[in-house]
This record gives C-alpha cells, structure tokens and sequence, in this order.
C-alpha cells in the first residue's frame, strides 16, 4: 500500500465533525488562556495538524505516519470543501 493509499483511509475515518469538536475547544483554551477570542474551524485545525506533522519531519524526514497525515489532513480539507460544493448546487 502506498502512503497516498493509507493517508486515503485517514481522509475516509475522519468527519467534518471531529475537526468542528477540535476547533471548539481550541476556540474555549485560546479565550481562557489568553483573554482574546479566535475564530477557528475545520480548515484551521487540519491546516494546525498538518505543521504539526511537518514540524515533526523537520526531526525526523522519513516518519511515515508524519508524511501520511499531512497527505492526510489536506486531503481531508480538500474532501470537506468539495462536499460542501455539491451541497450548494
């Protein structure tokens, strides 16, 4: 299986829903901590994700998983958006 294979199996398990949950509670620890409000969503967290994964790269360049889930989290966004498209036709 490639990595564009497995990172398609991360884009199929993952919901619009789970990142909107993600973006939330984000929102609320960014407001606590720091007394300001930031608007986040689904695009903002899968976006967080991925540096979080490229960061990890900077490490260690051949970390599979990292590679897979910045394929992974755009390809999520990326699926997402679509949706949302056709809805609107």
């Amino acid at each position: 299986m490639t990595i564009f294979e497995e990172a398609q199996a991360v884009i199929s398990q993952h919901q619009q829903h789970s990142l909107e949950t993600i973006a939330e509670f984000w929102m609320l620890y960014i407001s606590k901590k720091h007394n300001v409000m930031v608007p986040l969503d689904y695009t903002d967290v899968a976006n967080l994700q991925a540096l979080l994964k490229l960061s990890r790269l900077m490490q260690t360049p051949d970390h599979q998983d990292s590679q897979r889930g910045i394929i992974g989290y755009i390809g999520l966004v990326n699926r997402i958006q679509r949706e949302e498209a056709a809805l609107r036709q």
